[in-house]
């Protein structure tokens, strides 16, 4: 696809609000991401302790690409929360175009 990964940043979150992760990209203006709080998700943080971050985005990544955002999620969350980053789980999951609506019309 040609992105090059260029930078992620993390806005400042505590543990009851969402917090935005701004992924930068070439030729991409910004992509954001939703994180939810610790809070939201009390059983799975009191089962594992492991903050768990997902993306869902249309397919196209190479896995180098995924492994450099994996890389970039986790270091960006551990650095703002002060979380161990061997404790971040990141999921990466493709969802086709079709299966995307915009303003009440599809991607696809």
């Amino acid at each position: 696809m040609g992105k090059e990964l260029l930078s992620f940043r993390l806005d400042p979150l505590d543990d009851e609000s969402p917090a935005v992760l701004v992924a930068r990209q070439h030729g991409v203006q910004h992509q954001t991401f939703a994180v939810a709080p610790a809070s939201a998700c009390p059983a799975f943080d009191t089962i594992s302790g492991m903050p768990l971050i997902q993306i869902s985005q249309t397919p196209g990544l190479t896995a180098e690409q995924k492994r450099e955002t994996i890389a970039a999620v986790t270091e960006a969350y551990a650095e703002a929360t002060g979380k161990n980053a061997s404790s971040v789980w990141v999921t990466i999951t493709e969802v086709p175009r079709e299966h995307w609506g915009v303003g009440g019309e599809p991607l696809g």
